[in-house]
């Protein structure tokens, strides 16, 4: 995948992270994903592990979100770096 893309797709990421609409979701059901471990049987281990690995699998998917976010600060970086060089006007001389 090219910088560009990433970059892209930084964006994106980021506009779902700050999203309202996320934010309230995502603290909404992890909520409910706590609240209803809590309300479980001691005996109810199964349940108990859904619900852990829920939560684990809520967790990575904001953190996917975030990785995308510091992969596309990064691609960005790339890019200007190559257009800097690019705009170099040293660039063909020294080679």
């Amino acid at each position: 995948m090219n910088d560009q893309k990433i970059v892209d797709i930084s964006v994106k990421a980021k506009a779902v992270l700050e999203s309202e609409a996320y934010q309230n979701a995502y603290t909404a059901v992890r909520q409910r994903l706590v609240e209803a471990t809590f309300g479980l049987q001691m005996s109810d281990s199964e349940g108990a592990e859904a619900a852990r690995q829920a939560v684990k699998i809520l967790d990575a998917l904001k953190s996917e979100l975030d990785t995308a976010v510091k992969a596309g600060k990064i691609a960005a970086a790339n890019i200007a770096e190559i257009e800097a060089r690019r705009k170099n006007p040293l660039r063909g001389i020294f080679r």
